[in-house]
Order: C-alpha cells, then sequence, then structure tokens
C-alpha cells in the first residue's frame, strides 16, 4: 500500500510490479501513512487530521475522527482494534477500538514522524528532531531513548528528520 497527495491511495499484490488505485472519490486531502493489519484492514492518516480505514481492501474507505486538525505523518495499527498515530505539535494518539475514537497521548513537544510497535504496549516513536520515545505501558508513559539514525532532508539543507523506527 501506498498513499500520496490528492488522497492517493494504491495497493499491490504482486510485489510492485502492478498498482491499483484504490483512491475514495471526492478525497483529495493529502495522506502521508497506512498501515494495514491484514489484506482486507487497513487505515491512513494524512494533513488536517484526515484518518480514513477500509475493511475490504481498499474498495471502500470511511473516514474516521481523529480529534486533530494537525498534520499526521504516520499510523500503525498492531491489531485491528489497537494502534497509534502521530503528527505535527507534539500530536501522538492511540485506539482501542479501531479508530472510532483517538486518545492524545502526552509527549514532549516535536513533530512525530513515525511509530512502530511489537505489542499494544510497546512502541517507537520518532521525531522531526531525530528524537526518539518509547513506551511500555501503552503510551502511558515515554522515555527518550538515544538515536543512532538521523536523516537529512534534501529538500530543505540542514533540517534534520527522524527516520522509520522499527525495532
Amino acid at each position: 500500500w501506498i498513499v500520496g497527495g490528492a488522497g492517493v491511495i494504491r495497493k499491490t499484490v504482486n510485489g510492485g510490479a502492478t498498482w491499483t488505485n484504490q483512491t475514495p472519490g471526492g478525497f483529495t486531502t493529502r495522506l502521508r501513512g497506512v498501515s494495514c493489519v491484514d489484506a482486507l484492514r487497513c487505515w491512513a492518516v494524512g494533513d488536517g487530521g484526515a484518518v480514513r480505514t477500509t475493511a475490504d481492501g481498499g474498495t471502500t474507505w470511511t473516514p474516521l475522527t481523529s480529534g486533530t486538525t494537525q498534520v499526521l505523518r504516520s499510523v500503525f495499527m498492531v491489531n485491528a482494534s489497537t494502534g497509534y498515530l502521530t503528527g505535527d505539535s507534539a500530536t501522538v494518539r492511540k485506539t482501542t477500538d479501531g479508530g472510532t475514537t483517538w486518545t492524545a497521548l502526552a509527549v514532549p513537544t516535536a513533530a512525530y514522524q513515525s511509530a512502530s510497535c511489537i505489542s499494544v504496549d510497546d512502541c517507537l516513536i520518532g521525531s522531526d528532531l531525530g528524537t526518539v520515545l518509547s513506551t511500555a505501558d501503552g503510551g502511558a508513559t515515554w522515555g527518550e531513548q538515544a538515536s543512532r539514525y538521523v536523516e537529512l532532508s534534501p529538500l530543505t539543507p540542514n533540517l534534520a528528520t527522524g527516520g522509520s523506527v522499527d525495532r
């Protein structure tokens, strides 16, 4: 799955040899992140706090309310119920009901670019400042981790952004 400008959503079932357009009609908001828990269920996030989900492999996409208007940059669904989204202005939210509701989590001020989890409680998030935070209690508390990876943005010289984090 890939997402992009003008609400573009595309999927492949053959390792990228071909891509099928899954873009929802009438939806033009830039999407920045996508996460799937299986071949049918996915969530996409983007500008203006946009969240969309599909339960039928992308045939239809349903809008969800994120509770923010910030740019959302990533989503990581651990399973069909629990997931995390990250975005600008210290936006980190968690769902335990498949995205119907998203609860704000307290984190230091930064634009969070990515999230990755190995369980519903154990996750990492990375910021545009190269900061990596971890939680082992489902986001109730976060601790700063040493960051060994910082990517320099080719579009903005001297701007460091956090890359994807994965355990």
